[in-house]
């Protein structure tokens, strides 16, 4: 619905060719040039003989994808109205119930999971009133109903020029409209702010669309970024595997000098690990260093698989579609209808592969932290539920992830002997410790903290 208030005319068909038709007025020369180009459709609208213009558009977009409401990447929660000012920035628009206007637009979109409308003011920018989106609840046939009024202000110009995109929402696509704005159409592919949509730019899309030239299917691509992504941290993993053992080989003088500290003051523990760890040269932080490179990648992925329509109705396996969950393809034994209505295998299985990594590296049992040990039950659970709406291609790439990473730790683990290891402490303990700043502050503080209580 895309009606123009030109006021009550009598159009005339002027010319009608393969891709251009114009009409005009008779009476006041108003001209609608329909333009069909490459990409899109542009109208023109000549001797416009009023000071405001106004064009009224509202949208119901027709549901087209399985998941409508459940979940985070729901279509119909994936579903917004985007705009961009002409003098750079974007917002957007996706409760219901909200009514906005802004001013000074270049172009306004109405956003579904995978596929845009979008109208481009190439010679105006204009102002967006009453932007709204809604929807029943009740009512499946359709994701959001999206209205707006977009208003043109004339002064000597009588003329308009508007380009309507009809845009499948693929980020390397819209990458390469040139809009002429700071913000181009690609921001309508949501992946991530900051560090995870950085790394998703420029380094997950190439390395996909690499995958995908070479004529792999969609399945074996997500399989291969695995490996790609796992062998590249393979050092940083290898260097936190040896980082824990350590600790592992440790945990008997840590013990010791927890039963010799227990009725001393806490800063007088914790120093001696200190000097513990400083003589044997093992870092307690040590085993987190590959969550420093993996996170931004863990959660550039949780947003690109989602939003990727590359892989809509790309099946793999079991998995219909690779964009949204998979569904248990035994019966519906153990589910609940309204509730708990389809069971991904791919997030179950992805689970499972996480509690046996878990289990894998997990440290002696420590009895200052018993909770570490619920927690490893616990998060596998969570991590199921969270998934289990979660586009299916994520979860095969973090099973894929969780089973490369099980693979490269059980080889550094047969490479690795605990007795060697355990030596090769003691004989770092005999070599000179050369102290850092950040370790003569730490003493002087725990010095400074110790005084203090003996002068009470």
């Amino acid at each position: 619905d895309f009606p123009l208030d030109l006021g009550v005319k009598q159009f005339n068909l002027i010319q009608a060719d393969t891709n251009k038709i114009i009409y005009r007025d008779s009476i006041s020369k108003i001209e609608l040039i329909y333009k069909l180009k490459n990409d899109h459709l542009n109208l023109s609208i000549n001797n416009i003989n009023k000071d405001e213009f106004e064009i009224g558009w509202n949208i119901k977009g027709p549901r087209q994808e399985k998941n409508l409401n459940s979940g985070w990447t729901s279509e119909r929660t994936q579903s917004d109205i985007y705009y961009a000012s002409h003098d750079g920035g974007y917002d957007y628009i996706s409760n219901p119930g909200d009514t906005e206007t802004e001013d000074n637009i270049s172009w306004i979109a109405y956003k579904q999971q995978f596929f845009s409308t979008i109208v481009h003011s190439q010679n105006q920018p204009f102002e967006a009133q009453k932007m709204s989106v809604d929807f029943d609840e009740n009512d499946e046939s359709y994701v959001k109903d999206m209205r707006s009024k977009l208003v043109f202000e004339f002064n000597e110009l009588k003329s308009l020029s508007l380009d309507f995109y009809f845009v499948p929402n693929d980020y390397t696509y819209l990458k390469s409209f040139d809009t002429g704005d700071a913000d181009s159409y690609d921001n309508l592919v949501p992946l991530g702010w900051g560090i995870f949509g950085w790394v998703n730019q420029y380094l997950v899309i190439p390395v996909f669309d690499l995958l995908e030239s070479i004529g792999l299917g969609y399945g074996l691509i997500i399989l291969a970024i695995a490996i790609i992504f796992k062998m590249l941290l393979f050092f940083p993993t290898k260097k936190s595997y040896v980082s824990m053992a350590k600790m592992r080989v440790l945990k008997p003088e840590i013990d010791a000098l927890n039963e010799k500290y227990k009725d001393k003051e806490p800063m007088e523990k914790q120093r001696a690990q200190m000097d513990l760890y400083k003589k044997t040269g093992v870092s307690p932080l040590g085993g987190c260093l590959p969550m420093l490179f993996q996170i931004p990648i863990l959660f550039a992925l949780f947003k690109f698989f989602p939003a990727s329509i590359q892989l809509r109705q790309e099946g793999f396996l079991w998995a219909s579609d690779l964009s949204t969950y998979d569904t248990w393809p035994f019966g519906e034994f153990g589910l609940i209808p309204g509730w708990f209505d389809h069971l991904s295998l791919f997030a179950l299985l992805m689970s499972i592969s996480t509690l046996v990594q878990m289990r894998f590296n997990a440290q002696p049992s420590n009895s200052q932290m018993p909770q570490l040990k619920y927690i490893m039950y616990i998060m596998p659970v969570v991590f199921f539920f969270i998934m289990n709406s979660y586009s299916s291609g994520l979860s095969y790439y973090y099973l894929c992830a969780n089973v490369m990473t099980f693979l490269q730790q059980l080889y550094i683990k047969r490479n690795l002997n605990d007795e060697e290891l355990y030596k090769q402490l003691q004989e770092n303990k005999k070599k000179p410790i050369k102290k850092s700043g950040f370790q003569k502050r730490l003493e002087e503080m725990a010095k400074k903290q110790q005084q203090a209580r003996r002068r009470k």
